[in-house]
């Protein structure tokens, strides 16, 4: 379904990926994980258009998007769900899910698809005309998931889902994706907590540096002793209740290429 091939892009001179080479089949559960600027955001930018690539393809349904507008490629079946959400505090629930229709003309399917999220999420059918900037962090994650969702998209990413979330609401949260994976929809998700994402998904890639070093089925990375040093200290890969933020999400060292450590703040 998607299919990316000798990715790169940069901030100015700053690298951010280096012929990232990635692939998502159709209803397929897909994991991108690594610690804090490796380039996860950059690369889900990439696919949506809001970073264009400078170098390399991207393939959508056998298409090639990577010079597409983000509205475009929304179009196609792509939604992009946030990191840190990005909810307008003053708009209510309902305003936003309507914003992520904003692409649609059939107005019978899109009230029938806001009933279904409500029975879906009956947190935020309770919360409908309350504005976002009063809700909990994860009831705005709730509504980011679906806003996103409005569009009807065949692969949806996500990009940091559990980030700044309480335990409980994280597990909230995966349960939602899967759920939506369940539906047969395709998932996409970036996640510096590499418990959440390895012990959920069917595959993963692990980047570094702006690179892939690391890619598998997730089960087999959950044990790989490399992933297990970098992720996990060397010890348990069970997240034991905690609030999947604890890794020492220090470098697998698997030489990702120059320019490691120069990232900075470039790419998520």
């Amino acid at each position: 379904m998607l299919s990316l091939e000798r990715i790169a892009c940069r901030y100015g001179r700053i690298m951010a990926l280096r012929d990232v080479d990635l692939e998502v089949g159709a209803g397929e559960f897909v994991a991108l994980v690594g610690a804090n600027g490796a380039g996860k955001t950059t690369m889900l930018r990439a696919i949506s258009g809001l970073t264009p690539p400078y170098q390399g393809s991207v393939r959508f349904k056998g298409r090639a998007i990577e010079r597409l507008a983000p509205a475009d490629i929304v179009g196609l079946g792509i939604a992009h769900c946030p990191e840190e959400r990005k909810m307008w505090p003053r708009l209510s629930v309902q305003e936003h899910l309507r914003l992520g229709a904003y692409g649609r003309r059939d107005r019978a399917a899109i009230a029938s698809d806001m009933d279904r999220l409500f029975e879906t999420f009956p947190r935020l059918a309770e919360r409908r005309r309350q504005r976002c900037g009063t809700l909990s962090g994860g009831e705005q994650q709730m509504v980011a998931i679906g806003r996103a969702l409005m569009s009807r998209p065949s692969l949806l990413m996500l990009d940091e889902p559990s980030l700044g979330l309480a335990p409980l609401v994280v597990q909230q949260v995966i349960d939602t994706v899967r759920a939506i994976h369940a539906q047969g929809a395709a998932i996409l998700m970036v996640e510096q907590s590499a418990a959440v994402a390895l012990q959920h998904a069917d595959r993963a890639y692990v980047l570094e540096s702006g690179a892939i070093v690391k890619h598998g089925p997730a089960r087999e990375l959950l044990q790989d002793e490399d992933v297990k040093r970098a992720y996990f200290g060397g010890g348990s890969t069970k997240s034991g209740g905690g609030d999947g933020h604890e890794e020492d999400c220090t470098s697998i060292g698997l030489g990702a290429g120059d320019g490691a450590g120069n990232l900075g703040g470039a790419g998520g």
